[in-house]
């Protein structure tokens, strides 16, 4: 088979020309060269050794922070040396600058396996080169920073199932499985991210082709495969104990769009919480003037320092329904004389408020005491679930380091209902395809095995990354088969939304009851193919250069991109909305931007206006307009924040505000932290906006502000509260504010900082 002139090509480029971030010219040599990590099956069978290269500062000083350079090269070329790692040797930092298989060696996900494998095998020998085993750090271009992406994201995730597909993330390449492969920071420099977004903005590569590095490194052409292709997206891993990430990108880039690293970290930000930084290099390309390793080391300076005090985790006991509750226990070395609120994130197959009681998202280890237990309630829900999961994490903080040995626990639920005379029921996929404008729509199936002769409702639902009443017809929830009835279809219709997207996975999977036991396979999958994209037309989008403002200070800087056809001038019209004012909040807002012929990116500059107004931050939703002659993809709105430069200063120590996940259809989880045994409560607003409020400023407009929990701190000056989310699609990607407020012994009010959250689907 002979690869298409245009795919070689693009292919060739983005191994050739694919840059590492610049450096210092000083040249240093591994202190241990070509140190083998792991061993593997390499072409026609041989073994392939899987090395690594060792840098070390001159004049070590105590064990070592460490960072794992993963080189790029499209996953298809590239060589850990040279590395980068000079200025971060001289720095104070070792560096391991690993090799890794090649699609042409092996596909995904083999690649992260072998990164895997270099972290554990580092952490398995830190003592042997004297590096601090919980203070690893990754870092990577191009293709390596998608693979530093991913191992920061997946750090304890075994396996990870989209739609009808899993894969093994862990692996099991070398002899160290017993030891931890995350890393406790991240520094990306323009990696990739979700595949199938790629081919909307401009490039000098159709990443769609079956010959793209991007399908090489699958298998398979991505857009024909998004379940699989998916499975290497880092953004499908995020969760709030996620290491922090800074993401190093140029807005021009033709090889890596920028909006690769920025739909990251919007995500991470916004529906995470995770406070993330993103490094948006003006006109960069892929690599070369402003992107150092200054990036890099400076972000590790701060997240890699060492730190008094480690905490880790330990399981006492699992619960199960019938059988009591379980525990877990929180346990600190270094000092003991204050009070400290630890972060846990739990996730599984157990859900919160179903099959237990949702746990604190901080717990407290009060001054004088070295641990702290937390008790685990199990839920008698009467359905027949079979045992089930949870995992219970310890999140960042920058009050303490992590043990790496004692990161995570695993609790099992045990499930006491069912019996042998139950019928069984499974979903299976019949027609897996719906294309947008076409009568023909996808088709899953629900079966059951015995018990035929009564009625049965089977609870389902459908989830993915493509949105019911969005992109899909939406469904009821529950397939009722009658007496006799052995099985029911359940059609999806694709919507028609006149935007070009990539190939979007639907997912039915069937949940639990008390009248049926599940089969082992009850999920189906399928996809939706866009049809929207009109050919010899321009395909129009939107990137944010600088999307947090200041007024008078920093202006808001949105590029507009032209992918296609580019041979004529092209006007664009610009729609805003927000609460931040056109007239009052922001200056120089144009009715409409233009191309010049030949030109991919044009970028439109908002200046941010000093008021005078103690009114708090303000949103801008810059969207571009429909247009005959163009089409726009799904990022055709962009959201920018403007900082108030005359917001008063909070006074006194500000309230911990810890907000859970943000997903249609779930339950809310917040937990505040403050004064102990003390009136709180936690607002909601569509925006933050600065109010006085008992002679204090409150991040709040009360306009558009709800009570949503009220209640009193403990005697470790916690609260936790918890409310549903409607599963209602028009609320999808809808942005709200919370801040928790408190009122101490003194009788002062104190408050937290205003925290944004955008509402999205389940999956």
């Amino acid at each position: 088979m002979h690869s298409s002139p245009r795919g070689l090509v693009a292919a060739l480029a983005l191994v050739c020309c694919t840059s590492s971030p610049t450096t210092a010219r000083t040249q240093l040599g591994p202190t241990h060269s070509d140190l083998v990590y792991a061993t593997v099956p390499g072409v026609g069978g041989a073994q392939l050794d899987l090395k690594l290269d060792l840098y070390l500062p001159p004049s070590p000083s105590g064990p070592l922070p460490t960072v794992i350079w993963i080189h790029g090269g499209g996953w298809a070329g590239g060589s850990k040396f040279p590395s980068t790692a000079a200025p971060l040797v001289l720095a104070g930092y070792a560096v391991a600058s690993i090799d890794y298989r090649v699609s042409g060696i092996a596909p995904w996900p083999a690649q992260m396996h072998d990164c895997k494998a270099a972290v554990r095998w580092l952490r398995a020998n830190a003592a042997t080169y004297g590096l601090d085993p919980d203070r690893f750090g990754a870092s990577g271009s191009s293709a390596g920073g998608h693979l530093a992406a991913f191992l920061g994201t997946s750090g304890g995730v075994d396996t990870l199932g989209v739609g009808g597909v899993s894969v093994d993330v862990e692996g099991t390449v070398g002899d160290h499985l017993g030891e931890s492969s995350r890393v406790q920071a991240v520094a990306d420099y323009y990696g990739p991210t979700d595949f199938l977004r790629m081919s909307m903005l401009p490039s000098m590569i159709d990443h769609d082709l079956f010959d793209s590095p991007e399908s090489k490194l699958i298998g398979a052409p991505i857009q024909a495969a998004p379940e699989l292709t998916l499975t290497a997206d880092p953004t499908q891993l995020l969760s709030r104990d996620d290491p922090p990430f800074k993401l190093i990108h140029g807005t021009a880039d033709n090889s890596v769009p920028f909006d690769q690293s920025e739909h990251l970290w919007r995500t991470a930000r916004e529906v995470h919480g995770l406070d993330w930084e993103l490094v948006a290099i003006p006109d960069g390309g892929h690599g070369g003037p402003g992107f150092g390793i200054g990036h890099a080391a400076a972000w590790f300076d701060v997240h890699l320092a060492p730190r008094d005090t480690t905490v880790g985790i330990e399981l006492l006991s699992s619960p199960g329904e019938g059988a009591g509750p379980g525990a877990l226990r929180i346990e600190r070395a270094g000092p003991t004389t204050a009070d400290l609120a630890v972060l846990l994130f739990a996730a599984g197959s157990a859900e919160p408020a179903r099959d237990y009681l949702p746990l604190p998202q901080r717990v407290v280890i009060p001054a004088g005491s070295a641990s702290r237990s937390v008790p685990v309630f199990p839920i008698q829900d009467g359905l027949v679930e079979g045992d089930e999961s949870l995992t219970v994490t310890i999140a960042p903080s920058a009050d303490y380091l992590i043990d790496h040995a004692a990161t995570a626990i695993e609790l099992v639920i045990a499930d006491d209902d069912g019996g042998p005379l139950l019928p069984t029921v499974t979903v299976s996929t019949v027609d897996g395809v719906a294309t947008e404008g076409s009568v023909d729509g996808a088709l899953a199936r629900i079966t059951r095995s015995g018990g035929l002769a009564a009625p049965l409702t089977v609870r389902y639902r459908v989830r993915g990354s493509a949105v019911p009443g969005v992109d899909h017809d939406r469904v009821s929830g529950e397939a009722l088969l009658a007496p006799g009835q052995a099985s029911i279809d359940l059609p999806l219709a694709a919507l028609d939304d006149d935007l070009a997207e990539p190939t979007e996975v639907w997912v039915v999977e069937l949940l639990a009851g008390n009248a049926y036991a599940l089969d082992p396979v009850h999920v189906a999958s399928g996809r939706i193919d866009d049809d929207d994209r009109v050919a010899g037309q321009p395909l129009l989008g939107l990137i944010s250069e600088s999307s947090l403002g200041v007024e008078a200070g920093q202006d808001l800087v949105f590029v507009l991109t032209r992918t296609g056809s580019a041979s004529s001038p092209l006007n664009v019209g610009l729609l805003t909305s927000g609460s931040a004012s056109p007239l009052l909040d922001l200056s120089g807002v144009p009715a409409s931007a233009s191309f010049a012929q030949g030109q991919s990116f044009t970028r439109v500059t908002l200046g941010a206006v000093a008021d005078g107004l103690p009114e708090g931050a303000e949103f801008l939703d810059l969207t571009l307009a429909a247009t005959p002659g163009h089409t726009s993809t799904e990022t055709r709105t962009r959201r920018a924040t403007i900082a108030d430069a005359d917001a008063p200063s909070i006074a006194g120590e500000p309230l911990e505000l810890v907000v859970g996940a943000t997903r249609l259809g779930t339950e809310l989880l917040v937990d505040l932290g403050g004064p102990a045994s003390s009136p709180c409560a936690v607002y909601l607003a569509a925006s933050a906006g600065f109010l006085p409020v008992l002679g204090q400023p409150i991040l709040l407009d009360v306009a558009s502000a709800q009570l949503l929990f009220s209640g009193a701190t403990g005697a470790d000056g916690s609260a936790r509260f918890r409310a549903p989310i409607a599963d209602d699609p028009a609320l999808v990607n809808l942005v709200v504010s919370l801040q928790g407020l408190a009122v101490d012994g003194a009788g002062s009010l104190r408050v937290s900082a205003a925290t944004e959250r955008r509402l999205c689907s389940v999956d």
